[in-house]
């Protein structure tokens, strides 16, 4: 599948992106601030690069064996207390605008709130290309 991978693959933006949250928080040495703005920020910025991985992967602009690095990448943060919970915070949380936006920001993580469901199992997770609404317009 050669040309086919992201295109943003490789390029070290998960780096930044992790650089930004406390190393402390992320192995729970300390707690982490749910309410710092560049911290939210950061956990946002990373779910948002994860579910862009997932679709790419959907519909198979991304190889096996690069998802399967990918995947152990996502789950191996997935499953660490700070992520799941910062995830079940701020995307949960957010969505709760739903009244405003019908689709709220949980729509905007769609593909990794299925994946999420899959963190701990072994096997690699396998992203369907199902539509995850339906529109309205």
């Amino acid at each position: 599948m050669r040309g086919t991978g992201s295109p943003t693959a490789g390029d070290g933006s998960y780096e930044r992106i992790i650089a930004r949250i406390d190393l402390d928080a992320i192995v729970g040495k300390k707690p982490l601030d749910s309410n710092d703005l560049v911290v939210r920020r950061a956990f946002f910025d990373y779910f948002l690069r994860c579910d862009e991985e997932l679709y790419y992967r959907a519909f198979r602009r991304v190889s096996k064996s690069t998802w399967k690095s990918w995947w152990y990448g996502m789950r191996s943060l997935l499953v660490t207390e700070v992520f799941y919970d910062a995830f079940n915070k701020l995307c949960v949380r957010e969505a709760g605008r739903e009244d405003e936006d019908p689709m709220g920001i949980l729509h905007e993580f769609g593909r990794l709130s299925k994946a999420a469901e899959h963190r701990g199992g072994s096997a690699t997770y396998e992203p369907d290309k199902a539509p995850l609404r339906q529109r309205l317009w």
